[in-house]
């Protein structure tokens, strides 16, 4: 959205132009992403790298696919 687009408040509604609105929302959903990985400890920028060491350390050790957390793995 540029300083001369301006969003109209109509009724308690707020209108966009569509171009608008969907970097609105690639905005929003850039910014949860980085929160999300914030909250995972992985916000210094190094997240795949680091999704993809813990992958490795994983099937190192024999973790061949992941396990859905509150669900018990069949030791068979």
């Amino acid at each position: 959205m540029t300083d001369s687009d301006q969003a109209t408040l109509v009724e308690n509604m707020l209108l966009l132009r569509k171009e608008d609105f969907d970097e609105l929302l690639d905005r929003v959903a850039e910014r949860g992403a980085e929160r999300c990985l914030a909250h995972l400890g992985l916000e210094n920028g190094h997240a795949a790298a680091d999704i993809r060491d813990l992958r490795e350390v994983s099937l190192m050790h024999g973790e061949k696919r992941a396990v859905r957390p509150g669900k018990p793995r069949s030791r068979y």
